[in-house]
């Protein structure tokens, strides 16, 4: 029997051709293969969109066709059934122990790299499909070549086989040595796929032998964007296929416009360079950051339906959308726009996964208050109230074990669905009654609508956990374990598919794209990529795959091209091409070369093309421009009252605004705190600190009430204090055992285990030094910053400065203190952390930074008005006479090498040692110190006159200040007070 061909480029009419023949055998049952779960429902839609329904043939995977000539029905979708068919957990559990055996070297890193179990479960299932046998490995130089993944590969194959079970390469396998008289007069037709493996061509040629196949593939001779199906043709032209029609794309497509049209067909087309005039059908969109390219989408689609579009007619296409869609949908669903992402969904990702992994993990000994709150505050439906009452119990009795945690929840009488079960050891009952509950939640919070998408994912997890549990229930004599479930939700095992949904906007992978048709669509995040990657799978090189005899892997750059010249072919009415030119910080990216050579098809190097920018700067759009009501509240609320509104339907929204700017006009400005008992306090506090006053500076209103009232933690110290005290305190002690002197290359081993040591003897005194996990976390953290920043210092060989003193203290009431640095009716007091000189009487201050928060450059430091080093080198030059140098904040945390700060320019060479950035010299060290002191000595003296007052335009963090309120239009204020607040 024939295996015909059915060829050509897009929209040349092959799916219509499929359709037909198709249609025309409904009598013979036919079968239509597709690579997607999505281009099944595509195809069904087709096939019905004239007649309704269709009686007769199937349109199915390749599993669902082995399943076809096997004859036992969907048993590739059974598992455990009675094909003994093992699922994708049992299929890892076997690879797990395959990789014990027949690798031990790695056996240890598979809890810490579970990724190695898929990797391994890839070369496997490559060998079958390419038809790899172990016989091949008898060969040695062979399984040399291939290293011991080959030893992984005989062992799987052994398990599975004492297993009893059978998975689904094994069943094609099968079906691939099947007798296939009865298919004979059935026709075979396979639409939509750019590569085929080895086990599924060798199964087109048995069929073939029997009956009809029809392949049709996307492919034109001489064309460079379809370079990468060269190889399919190739392969089916080996096993018998004839090409028995090329078609062709229609002169003039009536339901194309114009301009894509050619803009397709010229596509890497040399000859049509700067042939293609701009228009309305084309547009580029360039933004920065993920959000940023998000919200410039979200903008035109709005506009689109606004236009009446439906959204089912609008596309966006995105490398790997389950890692890179999330913005984009994120933000759609915040425009009120129906979009579906289409992509797998793994356990951790949704709230329901993340439920009974919370309950598996606090519920066991070693469990952790911070994972019991996170299971409270998740989809169980508990009280809020009741949940914040006992977290705050919790924090003050500084709880950190999971059962201390639970106890006080008893206390509160807060019954945690699946506790008690998970407390009797029942661990299956408990994680599934979890996920029924979470899922059950979830749907009643949507309210009487139908569940939307993210809903709908959450009960098909519920149901995919609750079927894992089961089935590792299922595995072994003993009752499932806590941590076997957590594994197994956490591997990516479990997941569920987005269902696709009509009229909703689709966002999916170039690849599921290609064979589509859309009225407008986007190509999102085109950015230049690293294409020297693919030089193998992960365990397996090419030069193995060369002694195996395996085809190569498709060329990556080819690959690229292939997909975005598929997808430039979808869109009908208008296309969007979009990139990054900066992530969210302001690094520069850049786009791919596909954009470069579709812009060179336009006149002029498509500077012409109408282009959409939105930066980093664009908080707000413009409010004719908003593609939503609060986005329009928002630009409405930067602008002075608006003339009228727009639309009757942003009503609403305009309430919003003028709520809002009751709420501005009231808190614009506080009144000033005029107590006569507060003012009188202060006119007797005449020291200050230099944090204390750099406070003043930035807030008179955040001084007062953090630190002139000096209120009382209710909790312990933030871990990140305690951590940067311990960091201070070993420092300390460990340079005061070494007086003079740096660490060197020579000793630098030495003075790491003293350090070492003194974190385990003193973390005790800075509340690190339990045994328990955080705390062995923190001192290990400790002991990491210490070692990266000893071993820096060890480096600076030719140092003229060395270390005099440390923890040096001046203006306090104790024996080893300076005397306070005077002003003028006001003193300072404080503790550097360290101070260096050299044989001149130059010093330098040294302060230690932990945390990036307070690691400031000159510029930052004169912008936000920090003075703390100004002040010290006040203080070096009247109590230790020494020539100040420099004042620098020396990075211990791993983000930063270089120090910052102040450098006196003349003497910067003294100190580069130490590393400097050129932007923190100035060329008067002096100036900038009396500046900083003056700036001290107006905000010493506006405390002791008692002037509170809070100007927001000096203020740049005045909304987040606990004075003014977190309102939002929700909350039921009028912006006046109603809503509680004064």
């Amino acid at each position: 029997m024939p295996l015909t061909i059915i060829k050509g480029p897009p929209n040349s009419g092959r799916t219509e051709l499929v359709r037909e023949r198709f249609e025309a055998r409904l009598a013979d049952d036919p079968v239509l293969v597709v690579p997607s779960t999505d281009d099944i429902f595509g195809w069904e839609r087709r096939l019905t969109r004239d007649r309704g329904a269709f009686v007769g043939g199937k349109v199915v995977h390749f599993k669902d066709l082995v399943d076809e000539i096997l004859g036992d029905g969907s048993a590739s979708r059974n598992y455990g059934a009675e094909g003994g068919l093992a699922s994708p957990l049992r299929r890892r559990s076997i690879a797990t122990e395959a990789i014990r055996s027949g690798w031990p070297a790695i056996a240890s890193r598979l809890r810490d790299q579970p990724g190695l179990v898929d990797a391994a479960l890839q070369a496997i299932d490559e060998f079958r499909e390419n038809l790899v046998g172990l016989e091949a490995f008898d060969d040695p130089a062979v399984t040399e070549a291939v290293g011991p993944i080959a030893e992984v590969y005989r062992s799987y194959l052994a398990k599975l086989d004492e297993s009893g079970l059978t998975d689904l390469p094994a069943r094609a396998a099968r079906a691939s040595t099947r007798p296939l008289g009865e298919w004979q007069g059935r026709p075979v037709f396979i639409a939509g796929f750019d590569d085929l493996t080895r086990r599924q061509l060798e199964l087109i040629r048995r069929l073939a032998g029997e009956t009809e196949v029809t392949v049709a593939m996307t492919h034109e001779q001489g064309n460079q964007a379809m370079a990468v199906t060269e190889g399919l043709l190739g392969d089916l032209t080996k096993i018998g296929g004839k090409v028995e029609r090329e078609t062709s794309r229609p002169e003039t497509p009536p339901d194309h416009d114009p301009l894509l049209v050619d803009l397709e067909r010229a596509f890497l087309d040399r000859s049509r360079d700067g042939s293609l005039r701009p228009g309305d059908a084309f547009t580029l969109i360039e933004a920065s950051g993920r959000r940023g390219e998000a919200e410039a989408i979200g903008a035109e689609i709005a506009c689109l339906l606004d236009a009446g579009v439906d959204p089912g007619e609008v596309a966006i296409a995105i490398d790997a959308p389950a890692a890179n869609g999330g913005p984009i949908l994120e933000v759609l669903t915040e425009y009120g726009i129906p979009a579906t992402l289409e992509a797998e969904t793994g356990a951790t990702e949704t709230a329901t996964g993340q439920a009974v992994i919370d309950l598996l993990r606090a519920g066991v000994p070693s469990g952790q208050a911070r994972e019991f709150f996170a299971l409270l505050r998740g989809p169980l439906g508990l009280d809020a109230g009741k949940v914040d009452a006992i977290e705050f119990d919790a924090v003050r009795a500084d709880v950190e074990s999971a059962a201390e945690a639970k106890a006080i929840a008893d206390r509160h009488r807060l019954e945690i669905p699946g506790w008690d079960q998970l407390a009797a050891g029942e661990v299956a009952t408990a994680a599934k009654l979890v996920a029924r509950i979470s899922a059950e939640n979830l749907i009643r919070g949507g309210g009487r609508s139908l569940p939307g998408a993210s809903v709908a994912v959450e009960t098909q997890m519920a149901t995919a956990i609750c079927r894992a549990v089961d089935e590792l229930s299922g595995l072994g004599d003993e009752k499932v374990t806590p941590g076997q479930i957590v594994d197994a939700l956490s591997s990516g095992t479990v997941k569920t598919w987005a269902v696709p949904t009509a009229h909703t906007i689709q966002i999916s992978s170039p690849y599921s794209m290609r064979a589509k048709r859309a009225g407008y669509v986007f190509i999102a995040s085109l950015q230049e990529k690293d294409l020297g990657a693919g030089e193998g799978s992960p365990l397996m090189s090419r030069q193995a795959r060369s002694e195996l005899g395996m085809p190569d892997l498709t060329d990556q750059e080819q690959q690229e091209t292939y997909l975005f010249y598929s997808c430039l072919a979808v869109p009908t009415r208008r296309l969007w091409l979009s990139h990054r030119v900066a992530d969210v910080h302001g690094k520069a990216e850049f786009p791919s070369a596909m954009i470069g050579e579709v812009k060179r098809l336009f006149e002029g190097g498509g500077s012409g093309l109408r282009l959409i920018r939105r930066s980093s700067s664009d908080i707000v759009f413009p409010a004719a421009e908003a593609p939503s009501p609060h986005e329009w509240a928002l630009g409405a609320a930067t602008m002075s009252e608006p003339d009228g509104l727009p639309d009757p339907s942003l009503a609403d929204a305009a309430g919003e605004v003028a709520r809002a700017r009751l709420v501005e006009a009231s808190t614009r400005r506080f009144r000033n705190i005029e107590s006569p008992a507060a003012k009188a306090d202060l006119q007797t506090r005449d020291m200050f600190s230099a944090s204390a006053l750099e406070a003043f500076i930035e807030c008179p209103y955040k001084w007062f009430f953090e630190r002139a009232m000096r209120p009382v933690r209710f909790g312990p110290d933030p871990v990140a204090m305690a951590r940067g005290n311990l960091i201070h305190g070993v420092l300390a002690e460990l340079y005061a055992a070494h007086p003079g002197a740096l660490p060197t290359e020579a000793d630098v081993e030495e003075w790491i285990a003293e350090m070492r040591e003194l974190v385990e003897t003193i973390g005790r005194s800075y509340d690190l030094g339990e045994d328990v996990a955080d705390h062995r976390i923190q001192r290990r953290q400790v002991v990491t910053e210490l070692t990266r920043f000893l071993r820096r210092e060890a480096t600076r060989r030719e140092s003229r400065f060395r270390p005099v003193g440390f923890e040096l203290k001046f203006g306090f009431d104790e024996e080893d203190s300076m005397p306070p640095v005077e002003g003028d009716g006001w003193m300072l007091r404080g503790a550097i952390d360290r101070i260096d000189r050299d044989p001149d009487g130059n010093g330098v201050v040294l302060d230690y930074k932990s945390g990036p928060t307070s690691y400031k450059s000159l510029a930052e430091l004169r912008r936000e008005g920090k003075i703390q080093l100004h002040l010290y080198l006040m203080a070096l030059e009247q109590h230790w006479e020494l020539e100040p140098a420099a004042g620098l904040y020396v990075p211990i945390f791993a983000a930063k090498k270089a120090a910052r700060g102040l450098v006196d320019e003349s003497r910067a060479s003294l100190v580069e040692d130490i590393g400097l950035v050129g932007n923190d010299f100035t060329p008067d060290l002096a100036a900038e110190i009396r500046e900083g002191f003056e700036k001290a000595g107006i905000a010493a003296g506006r405390i002791l006159r008692g002037e509170l007052a809070h100007d927001p335009s000096e203020c740049l963090n005045h909304f987040e200040h606990a004075g003014v309120p977190d309102w939002t239009p929700d909350s039921g204020s009028d912006g006046n007070g109603a809503g509680g607040w004064t």
